[in-house]
């Protein structure tokens, strides 16, 4: 559900038999649903439609997307005689979103076979032209294509935006605007203190604005809200997540790189107590998610990755097989059960709990039908999940005698 201009006009999805979101709606607030207009229909079954409105709060966006191409409609909502206008015809592969800042529409899209995504832009009087359909050889460049760099989002704000990617592994944010004097593109990486961490976006609701909120944490540093102003270039901690008896300084995180089979740099993120040193005697957890070049015919990638950063940790003496624990979320059983069969030699034994128990160590075995992709999604459910599990360490701990 979307606001339009006024507090009188809504707009809403809803779903075809097969839960697929296929219409948009314009709903008058204190009418009947019966007088609601249609304002959109996606036919295609491949297809699945979604509304939002620009951060300006200028456009309606309707957006149409399949799995690999996707196609833009947008409203004036500041025009009542407006109606809806194709950003680009959908063409098979290609995907797009848009924002909008000021004079022009700012387009993130894998066009040109650039599966990173790349930052266009086009004038609003061409998409808004009544008299033409836009196309996307119309679009300009932002920042030149870098495959090095993934392009992820754009929040604009009135006088800059800011666009998210990630480089090096690491998620980041760069602050982007145009030069006054010759109306060129600039951006600036906006810097981070450690050499490891993840970056987020926080709520960003006011428009005509200088600070721009984001989320910062790292395997040290708990959750924090940060906010940088455009003007000053200055950062301040708004808020962080308090973590009862942590002591971040007892603890010391480092970025090491390990190299796969096929050359390609794999970065790992190392955490360590300070009092403990790095030796092969030391019990190691890893960690691995992976995406592109780890997908459909190159799948093997994901596996071969993570034997490669096992065995960087065991060839400097981080860790021994006899120390070293593996762990995979989502897709994880695939990964976890293929790197044991392919090298079993890098980790300590793993028991088939459901076939096989010879031990009287404690097992938490839970069951969940209703449960999300990770977990359920109802709050108080998620905290009940979370109370059970932090109750069983606690038992297994023997914190309650204390």
């Amino acid at each position: 559900i979307v606001w339009g201009r006024d507090a009188e006009t809504l707009f809403y999805v809803t779903q075809d038999a097969a839960h697929r979101s296929h219409k948009v709606w314009s709903h008058l607030l204190g009418a009947p649903q019966s007088d609601d207009t249609t304002l959109f229909t996606e036919d295609d079954e491949m297809f699945f439609a979604d509304v939002f409105k620009t951060s300006s709060g200028r456009f309606l966006v309707i957006t149409t997307s399949s799995q690999v191409t996707s196609e833009v409609r947008v409203l004036d909502l500041h025009d009542p005689q407006s109606s809806l206008a194709v950003v680009a015809p959908r063409v098979q592969g290609v995907k797009y979103t848009v924002e909008h800042w000021q004079n022009e529409l700012l387009i993130s899209t894998n066009r040109d076979g650039d599966v990173n995504f790349k930052l266009m832009s086009v004038p609003l009087h061409i998409v808004l032209d009544k008299q033409k359909t836009a196309h996307n050889s119309q679009w300009t460049s932002v920042f030149a294509y870098d495959p090095t760099v993934k392009v992820a989002s754009v929040i604009c704000f009135e006088s800059f935006f800011v666009l998210n990617g990630r480089q090096d592994g690491l998620t980041q944010s760069w602050i982007c605007g145009k030069n006054t004097n010759n109306s060129t593109w600039h951006k600036t990486r906006l810097p981070m203190p450690e050499a490891m961490y993840s970056l987020g976006t926080a709520k960003n609701a006011e428009y005509a604005t200088t600070k721009f909120r984001y989320t910062y944490s790292s395997l040290t540093t708990p959750l924090q809200t940060v906010e940088y102003d455009f003007i000053s270039n200055k950062t301040a901690i708004l808020k962080e997540t308090p973590v009862p008896h942590y002591d971040r300084s007892l603890y010391h995180g480092e970025r090491v790189e390990a190299t796969a089979s096929d050359g390609t740099t794999v970065p790992m993120s190392v955490i360590y107590r300070k009092d403990k040193k790095k030796t092969e005697g030391q019990p190691q957890a890893l960690h691995l998610y992976g995406y592109e070049a780890a997908k459909y015919l190159t799948k093997m990638t994901t596996f071969t990755d993570f034997i490669a950063c096992a065995e960087h940790l065991v060839a400097t003496k981080v860790t021994s097989p006899s120390h070293m624990t593996c762990e995979g979320s989502s897709a994880g059983g695939l990964l976890i059960g293929a790197v044991l069969n392919m090298r079993p030699d890098l980790f300590i034994a793993v028991a088939k709990l459901r076939d096989l128990k010879t031990d009287n160590n404690q097992v938490l075995l839970k069951m969940d039908l209703d449960g999300g992709h990770m977990s359920v999604s109802e709050r108080y459910q998620l905290l009940k999940k979370k109370a059970v599990e932090l109750s069983f360490l606690l038992d297994q701990l023997k914190c309650h005698e204390k």
